[in-house]
């Protein structure tokens, strides 16, 4: 394969965790911290209990907050919507980055077939939100993007989404690529909804997020 996709997937396979300066692995580690810390906060909120109702694909990857474990990619969507429920979550790469990388970090780890270093998990993570903002910049950057009307944390998410579990997977350049691929035909996100009236009641906060973080692990999986 050619081409900035392809570029853009050797780039999530190739870079090494000796690669990321000192303070973006402390920032990281914080950035880690802080969405595991929104998302109990958030789990019990309307929003997950929600979510959590309709979802019954029993797995291995857990629920933070809860008992429950659920597939993968169900997991990733409502562990995503708990992490922005009471918006308490991060900011930087996309915009709510940790909502939309880490549960798919996460739901990935819960599919390896192997053990997985903390430095993997560091590193897959910087990874997902380097990828996330890049595409974000590659879209004119937050002001113009969100007010043409779009919701970066969606749109430009499921990009760091997929690098993150691309990398945890192992997949290999090409198929990262393709991971990437799917991650665009999954892009979406409406911030004109904000506008129109329709914040809470047409769709439940945390929903974007979650929605790309459970779709970009299903594309990863493929």
């Amino acid at each position: 394969m050619t081409g900035a996709a392809a570029v853009l997937g050797a780039f999530i396979q190739d870079t090494p965790f000796a690669a990321l300066p000192a303070d973006v692995v402390e920032k990281t580690k914080r950035h880690i911290l802080d969405t595991f810390g929104a998302t109990l906060a958030g789990a019990l909120a309307f929003e997950p209990r929600q979510a959590r109702a309709v979802l019954d694909g029993a797995g291995a990857a857990p629920l933070w907050g809860t008992g429950i474990r659920l597939n993968a990619r169900d997991a990733a969507l409502a562990n995503g919507v708990a992490a922005h429920a009471l918006e308490l979550d991060d900011t930087g790469g996309c915009d709510h980055s940790g909502a939309v990388v880490l549960p798919a970090a996460m739901a990935a780890l819960s599919a390896c077939d192997r053990a997985v270093s903390g430095r993997e998990l560091v590193t897959a993570v910087a990874l997902g939100y380097d990828v996330a903002r890049r595409v974000l910049e590659a879209c004119g950057g937050y002001a113009a993007h969100n007010g043409a009307g779009w919701h970066s944390t969606a749109t430009c998410g499921v990009f760091g989404a997929a690098a993150a579990a691309a990398r945890l997977l192992g997949l290999d350049g090409a198929a990262t690529t393709a991971a990437l691929g799917h991650a665009a035909s999954f892009s979406g996100g409406l911030w004109a909804r904000r506008r129109a009236g329709c914040w809470r009641r047409c769709w439940p906060r945390g929903a974007l997020p979650g929605r790309a973080g459970s779709s970009t692990t299903s594309g990863a999986a493929f």
